[in-house]
């Protein structure tokens, strides 16, 4: 699933991150997605981030397809950029949060496939 440039961060919330718990937590330097569509027969996900950071936590949701929430991933620290998720059977959606200053150079792609869910606007 690819976005038009100029839309890639529709829904996207400035000035959030997401919480363990699936929820919005003001954090001045992040920026917080809404929830995005995993593709059918996704088995694995990888999220990628340009930059390693310990505080705050960086948080991937997963969600059931009626917006149920399944669980949550730290992706964060020395080693984190990218982070590799096997799916549970029913996830239908992820919602994620990145550095403001990152988000561009930032993916979420299906491991298998290697087919992009979501990129920011510099990866190719």
């Amino acid at each position: 699933m690819m976005q038009a440039s100029e839309d890639y961060l529709k829904g996207w919330t400035k000035g959030y991150r997401i919480a363990n718990n699936g929820t919005l937590t003001p954090y001045a330097t992040f920026i917080a997605s809404p929830h995005i569509p995993i593709p059918a027969g996704t088995e694995r996900i990888e999220v990628y981030q340009p930059t390693e950071y310990n505080k705050p936590k960086n948080v991937l949701c997963l969600f059931y397809a009626d917006g149920t929430f399944q669980d949550f991933y730290f992706n964060y620290g020395p080693n984190w950029r990218v982070r590799q998720t096997t799916l549970p059977s029913g996830v239908t959606e992820i919602n994620v949060s990145f550095l403001i200053a990152d988000v561009d150079n930032c993916y979420i792609k299906n491991v298998y496939t290697g087919e992009y869910i979501w990129k920011g606007k510099n990866v190719e």
